[in-house]
C-alpha cells in the first residue's frame, strides 16, 4: 500500500530522521517505472540521429534540406 501522501515532522523529534526514512522506503517501495516509445520526428528536421550513453540518449536533428 502507498504511504500517505506526506508527512509533518518536527525538527526536535529524535526519531525525525526514522519516519522520514520509512516514509522514503514505503514511497519508493510502491514505485513503478514504466517506458514509452514515442515519435520523435521534428517539422522541418532530418532525424533524429540518436546516441545512447548508458541510461542518457542524446538526439541530433539537422535542418531539413528539402
Amino acid at each position: 500500500q502507498p504511504p500517505e501522501e506526506s508527512i509533518t515532522l518536527e525538527l526536535d523529534d529524535p526519531e525525525a530522521e526514522a519516519k522520514l526514512e520509512a516514509w522514503e522506503a514505503a514511497f519508493y517501495a510502491q514505485a513503478k517505472t514504466s517506458y514509452e516509445d514515442v515519435d520523435l520526428t521534428l517539422d522541418g528536421a532530418d532525424g533524429p540521429e540518436t546516441h545512447v550513453y548508458r541510461h542518457t540518449a542524446v538526439h541530433l536533428y539537422m535542418r531539413d534540406s528539402g
